[in-house]
């Protein structure tokens, strides 16, 4: 039996009823960083090569699933990717997998992301002995055998793993970690290829978001904030104008030098007016999302430049978004670098060129404004209400929205919260930049049949085990708020912190935490 302390992803970390911690290396020396001896599985050990094309692909030896032509399959990472998102419908989250003589410390960290679990130091064998020397920049050529130094290289990769799984940063580490031309075309065919099954297990928002290469754009969080934003995002009521504007560098963009000084250009013109953020690698970004994840939690080096990608990412964006959205008139607000969305605009829009520093411009912007004639005209307490719906529904869906009618928001200890008939149904976690369920707001959850996670007959306290869990729904992703149920009874609230899959299959692990 094993207890997983973390998901993420396809990657898992936690100990085996032995002690033994994952993901790891089976090695056959002692040593302080190994498991040494795994009793189901090391046999295996003795003959794990290449096996066979006839043999079976896995073989099951209790809570470990082995890929037996493993160092075969590596040669075809797409074939490999095929055969392990195989024997993930085939047997869930139920067994640890163990890939054999595949253990290449430059492939580990991307083969961990895709689902592998134990690794064994064949191949570390093999490459010390022909003085091959591990380091943090890649191999070096060594004059002796080196398999003591390569073992302590491997084990301290193994740690940094597990630490990264246990904080929710391991893609960035697979990211920063691709000195190996075959680790990243893995990520790639994962990213692309299975990115539906990828989205499923994929958190709602980790520690922080670090885009520093262009695989950053096919992050699952990234993906799915732009497919909302292209595909479901709705504009608030009564903003019937849209402006586009540049991103910043500082977080939230309100914040900066330059969108304060936007702001106090613009003053009272802004609470009938949509303002939408272009940046990369988040994509468009509505002034009343800037607070949540991702947008308040990325980072980009900045060169001034956009790279084709990124180009296709905007003008794909814009043309999804305004087909859905339309305004009385779009203005776009920017400088030289982003003139290549001028082509996606809707048909009447106005372009001025000018940066958000530029005195002149700004007046010119401000000018233009002040002729714009709405229907419609909002206070500023009318457009924070405004604002903060649109928020709670691109976080929980736009099904929200009729329930929030008539809403009000208050204040308790500096926290803004949206009641309804003295009810408080929604609470804001500026800190996380999110809504936090209450249980009032738990019982409509449950009568929409979203966002759900069903027990047996007990009263939840700090955690939700899987094995009290009798049922659960699809819309979950990690990190998800959630509500805790029996049959039509509200039991609590929380947050999930594994996928949906694992929660209906294993029977360890803390599935849901009890706020």
């Amino acid at each position: 039996m094993f207890t997983d302390d973390r998901i993420f992803v396809f990657s898992r970390t936690g100990k085996t009823e032995s002690g033994a911690v994952y993901p790891c290396m089976l090695s056959r020396r002692n040593g302080p960083y190994f498991i040494h001896s795994i009793e189901d599985i090391s046999a295996s050990l003795k003959d794990a090569r290449i096996y066979p094309e006839n043999s079976p692909e896995f073989t099951e030896a209790g809570d470990f699933l082995i890929l037996r032509r493993s160092a075969d399959l590596i040669l075809r990472p797409r074939k490999f990717l095929r055969v392990l998102a195989e024997g993930r419908k085939l047997y869930g989250y139920s067994r640890l997998l163990y890939c054999p003589a595949i253990g290449d410390p430059y492939l580990i960290p991307v083969l961990a992301y895709a689902g592998v679990h134990v690794f064994d130091d064949l191949f570390v064998m093999e490459e010390s002995k022909k003085g091959v020397l591990y380091t943090p920049l890649g191999k070096l050529r060594s004059d002796r055998i080196s398999y003591d130094e390569n073992m302590q290289y491997v084990g301290m990769l193994m740690q940094a793993l597990r630490t990264s799984i246990l904080n929710g940063t391991l893609r960035d580490l697979v990211e920063k970690y691709t000195m190996s031309a075959k680790a990243v075309e893995i990520l790639r065919i994962v990213d692309e290829e299975y990115s539906m099954e990828e989205e499923k297990v994929f958190p709602v928002r980790t520690p922080f978001v670090y885009a520093n290469s262009l695989q950053s754009l096919n992050r699952p969080d990234l993906v799915r904030y732009r497919e909302k934003i292209s595909r479901e995002y709705v504009r608030p009521s009564g903003l019937e104008y849209a402006l586009l504007i540049p991103c910043s560098a500082r977080k939230p963009y309100s914040s900066s030098a330059s969108h304060r000084r936007l702001i106090n250009t613009l003053g009272s013109l802004r609470n009938n007016l949509h303002e939408i953020i272009v940046t990369s690698p988040v994509g468009l970004v509505p002034r009343e999302l800037e607070n949540s994840y991702p947008p308040r939690f990325y980072d980009i080096p900045v060169i001034g430049k956009w790279f084709e990608e990124e180009k296709t990412m905007i003008l794909e964006m814009l043309g999804s978004y305004f087909a859905r959205n339309n305004y009385k008139k779009v203005i776009a607000y920017i400088g030289d670098d982003l003139k290549f969305i001028e082509s996606a605009l809707p048909p009447g829009s106005e372009v001025i060129h000018g940066k958000l520093t530029d005195e002149s411009g700004l007046k010119q912007l401000e000018m233009t404004l002040r002729d714009v004639k709405t229907s419609s005209r909002l206070d500023a307490r009318s457009r924070l209400l405004m604002d903060m719906i649109s928020q709670a529904a691109f976080q929980f869906g736009s099904w929200i929205v009729p329930y929030l009618e008539n809403s009000r928001i208050t204040m308790s200890y500096n926290q803004q919260m949206i009641s309804v008939n003295g009810k408080v149904l929604l609470v804001y976690n500026d800190s996380l930049g999110k809504f936090t369920i209450t249980k009032a707001m738990g019982e409509l959850f449950l009568k929409e049949g979203r966002y759900v996670v069903s027990i047996d007959d007990f009263k939840p306290t700090a955690n939700v085990y899987p094995v009290g869990i009798t049922g659960v729904t699809e819309d979950i992703r990690p990190e998800d708020e959630v509500v805790i149920a029996h049959r039509d009874s509200v039991r609590g609230v929380g947050i999930a912190r594994m996928p949906v899959l694992a929660m209906k299959t294993l029977k360890k692990g803390v599935a849901v935490k009890v706020r």
